[in-house]
């Protein structure tokens, strides 16, 4: 298993970096990354779970935990009124703001369905498959 203290750190130096810059602070709490099956953001308490096993692949982790604080973005937009309620929590707005937070890290997605069929680097390069793991095209 890689090193999980840096993978916390870097999750939260992440986290960090979005609340500041989308004014996130009322909304994202905490967030933990837990020997689970897939990650979650719970608005009402403010927290964000990351699977442990994502850690594997470290783009694939920055990937999650961006996927993740985007769910609390588009929540705030709801909340603020500049998105009616009940957005699709996977949709256009969704992913367009997803695209935009991986850019700055380097990362391009390429959907299957809501989810990533594999992420590439800006240059599209392909960095891993579905679940961070090696991607067999």
């Amino acid at each position: 298993m890689k090193n999980i203290k840096y993978h916390k750190a870097l999750a939260e130096r992440l986290k960090n970096r979005i609340v500041k810059k989308y004014d996130l602070s009322d909304y994202v709490k905490t967030l933990k990354v837990k020997k689970i099956n897939r990650g979650r953001s719970i608005y009402k308490s403010g927290f964000i779970s990351i699977p442990k096993w994502s850690i594997e692949n470290k783009r694939y982790f920055v990937y999650y935990v961006l996927h993740e604080l985007t769910h609390f973005i588009i929540y705030k937009k709801e909340k603020e009124k500049i998105l009616p309620d009940n957005v699709n929590t996977h949709g256009i707005e969704f992913k367009s703001i997803e695209k935009d937070l991986l850019y700055n890290y380097g990362i391009k997605v390429i959907y299957k369905k809501p989810y990533p069929k594999y992420l590439t680097d800006r240059q599209g390069k392909i960095i891993c498959g579905e679940y961070g793991k090696k991607y067999k095209g």
